[in-house]
C-alpha cells in the first residue's frame, strides 16, 4: 500500500496531521490535498482485499483476506497511531478477533513478511 493511500486513510478518519508524523516516524507528509478535494477513498481494492464484518462492531470483529496468510500478525491501531492490539496468526484466510476497544475508529492491519493490507472499522 503506498504511503499517500495510507495518509489519505487516516486523515479521513480523523486523525491530526501531528498523530500522523509520530506514527510515521521522521517521513515528511507534503503537498498532500485538503480533504475537501479527496472524492473516494477505496478500501477493497485488488492490492488491499481484505473484509472486515460487521462494521461497524461491538465485541468481535471477523475479518476475510484474498488468500491465506502464513505466519502473519494482525494490529489494530487506534486513529493516534498506537497499536492497541496485535495477534499474530497462522495459516488462515478467515478469522475472528474479539474487541475489547472503546467506541471509536481504528484501522486493522494484517502483516505477512514485507506484505500487509489494512482496513478502518467503527466500535461502537
Amino acid at each position: 500500500m503506498n504511503t499517500l493511500y495510507y495518509v489519505l486513510t487516516l486523515l479521513s478518519l480523523g486523525v491530526r496531521e501531528e498523530a500522523l508524523s509520530n506514527y510515521l516516524g521522521t517521513m515528511k507528509i507534503e503537498n498532500h490535498p485538503p480533504m475537501s478535494q479527496v472524492k473516494t477513498i477505496n478500501h477493497n481494492t485488488k492490492k488491499t482485499s481484505l473484509s472486515i464484518y460487521p462494521n461497524p462492531a461491538t465485541t468481535e470483529i471477523k475479518v476475510q483476506l484474498d488468500e491465506k496468510i502464513r505466519e502473519g500478525v494482525v494490529f489494530i491501531f487506534n486513529t493516534s497511531g498506537k497499536a492497541e492490539m496485535t495477534f499474530g496468526i497462522n495459516q488462515v484466510e478467515e478469522f475472528q478477533l474479539p474487541l475489547n476497544l472503546k467506541p471509536g475508529y481504528y484501522i486493522l492491519r494484517v502483516t505477512q513478511q514485507e506484505e500487509s493490507k489494512q482496513s478502518p472499522f467503527l466500535v461502537y
